[in-house]
């Protein structure tokens, strides 16, 4: 007797971004049974029985429409590298806030997110920066090569926490500056306890 087995139907399955819509008009390939699939990004494709339900083809081919966290590559949320592959930005901003928010954190008086100045209570994170105590900031930055922000939270990471930062709002950052201006132009201001109420 006939041996074969049972052509499988996969009319209206979903692999992956594939809804299979009916047989291929080429019937079946040398790879087995041609499909026509409908992909989620709008396009139609062919695929065979075996790829499809291996898992080894799930979409057309076009490039991903979300991240692997599952943020969408839409608008300004794609960021497209020189070599052609996206970034997610948002993944991108989620790991530079955790950066920054351990960065700021060690920096912080008891290793609880504030700024340091007496009596501030400013413990959101987009609100503080990383100080340089000595007001070498600049000088910094040009050592490490850097144009400051993330790279700098970045190297203090890398290093160690290294002494001679602390953590401040921007308000403070601001009012450190004034001070030391006003007080004495040459005179670093470094903010430690009550010394920061000038």
């Amino acid at each position: 007797g006939d041996h074969m087995a049972k052509a499988i139907n996969l009319h209206g399955k979903i692999f992956g971004s594939l809804t299979v819509l009916r047989k291929s008009e080429t019937g079946s390939t040398s790879q087995g049974v041609a499909w026509v699939c409908l992909c989620s990004c709008g396009k139609t494709c062919v695929e065979v029985t075996k790829h499809l339900r291996s898992g080894r083809t799930t979409s057309c081919g076009h490039l991903p429409l979300h991240c692997k966290r599952g943020h969408p590559f839409v608008g300004s949320n794609a960021y497209i590298k020189p070599d052609g592959t996206r970034t997610c930005r948002a993944c991108k901003n989620i790991k530079r806030n955790d950066l920054k928010t351990r960065v700021l954190t060690h920096y912080s008086h008891n290793n609880l997110l504030n700024c340091c100045w007496d009596g501030c209570t400013i413990n959101d994170v987009d609100m503080l920066t990383l100080d340089h105590t000595e007001n070498n900031g600049a000088d910094h930055r040009r050592e490490i090569r850097s144009k400051g922000g993330i790279s700098t939270y970045r190297w203090a990471a890398k290093n160690n926490f290294p002494e001679g930062f602390q953590t401040l709002c921007g308000g403070h950052q601001l009012k450190k500056e004034i001070i030391s201006y006003t007080v004495n132009p040459e005179s670093p201001a470094i903010v430690q306890g009550n010394e920061s109420n000038l």
